[in-house]
């Protein structure tokens, strides 16, 4: 998989517009008679379409270039504004933004089909960037990459891009790939190559279902940097959780089919981290509770022994010249009190006592 610079951006949007004579791309490398068709699914897209539409007939491209919207059942002017751009609109007859690029996909004709969202957040100037590839026949998929490119503030949530993240780092480990943008909503291919892929999502999972087929496929996928606005005067229809719950769960299907051995070993690791986790707890308390007896031990021995009173202090200086003595003791039982008196006598310093005690010690 590759991934194209920043700065190839601008240069091969300039390379598919006819009205530059400074084009770099030779109309030999591909076929004039390609025919690319640009597919807009919407749900009430009123407040943006219009623009959309009048960008797409602005921009000129060496190639047969035609749009086809497919409306989810509208309420608002969508379809109208369509109509008045003389732009073909299908009804989609299932539900959901999966069914219709795929209902859309079959009933287009073109080579080349380019998926766009039709809330304005996306821009018709990265449209070269995308066909380029396919035009050079460098590429089977190429996708619109928003975190390689430039992003309006505020255009993804942070729980957008977080989940997008997570998601991209699942495929990354799972098909040793570089992905940095499994949910774009902007991504051309060859019809033929999207035909080849098994898609059921009828939702926006579709689009990292897409990118993980055409993946474990070997298709070549290229991803390429675009601009990324914010939606102009509505609100989104993706649900960061909801949606975000089946994206991933679209993903963990896919890579369970793809790669079974990757997927139910992150299971088993995880029960089984689940499981050794109470078992450390019974553990630990265990070794705290030998501690406790073992130091009350040694405690009454010292103090039987200098016949002494352990104040607080000595007391804790106490406790601090046995804890290292603690994983000897529990792993060998075999060492005796007066063993340990000998470590303690070694280590131990109580304030209290006078030198001469010290010396008695010595002798004891």
């Amino acid at each position: 998989m590759r991934i194209k610079k920043p700065k190839f951006n601008k240069e091969i949007s300039r390379m598919l517009q006819r009205n530059i004579e400074s084009s770099t791309m030779d109309k030999k490398d591909f076929d004039v008679q390609t025919k690319v068709e640009i597919i807009i699914p919407t749900l009430n897209e009123e407040s943006s379409i219009r623009e959309l539409l009048q960008s797409i007939r602005a921009n000129s491209f060496p190639v047969k270039t035609s749009v086809l919207v497919i409306d989810g059942g509208s309420t608002d002017q969508t379809i109208e504004i369509c109509k008045q751009e003389k732009t073909e609109v299908i009804k989609q007859k299932g539900k959901g933004k999966g069914t219709a690029m795929r209902e859309a996909a079959e009933y287009s004709k073109a080579d080349i089909i380019v998926f766009i969202d039709g809330d304005g957040t996306y821009s018709i100037n990265d449209l070269g960037s995308l066909l380029e590839p396919l035009l050079k026949q460098e590429a089977d998929m190429v996708v619109g990459s928003r975190l390689l490119g430039e992003r309006e503030k505020g255009s993804i949530t942070f729980l957008n891009n977080l989940g997008n993240r997570i998601f991209n780092k699942a495929i990354n480990i799972s098909l040793k790939t570089q992905v940095t943008d499994s949910l774009t909503g902007y991504r051309a291919i060859y019809r033929d190559v999207f035909r080849q892929l098994v898609l059921f999502s009828e939702n926006f999972e579709i689009e990292v279902e897409m990118t993980v087929e055409a993946l474990t496929k070997g298709y070549r996928v290229t991803e390429v940097p675009i601009s990324y606005k914010n939606r102009r005067d509505s609100e989104t229809k993706l649900d960061p959780t909801g949606d975000g719950a089946k994206i991933a769960k679209t993903l963990f299907f896919v890579i369970m089919n793809v790669k079974p051995l990757l997927f139910f070993g992150i299971i088993s690791a995880v029960f089984f981290g689940i499981a050794v986790y109470p078992s450390s707890i019974v553990l630990y308390e265990k070794i705290v509770n030998k501690v406790k007896a073992f130091t009350e031990v040694s405690a009454g021995a010292i103090k039987a022994e200098l016949k002494i009173e352990l104040n607080k202090p000595m007391a804790i200086t106490l406790q601090k010249a046995i804890l290292p003595l603690v994983s000897t003791t529990i792993s060998n039982k075999s060492i005796t009190t007066t063993e340990n008196m000998a470590s303690v006598r070694a280590g131990l310093e109580l304030p209290s006592l006078k030198a001469s005690r010290f010396n008695n010690m010595n002798s004891i």
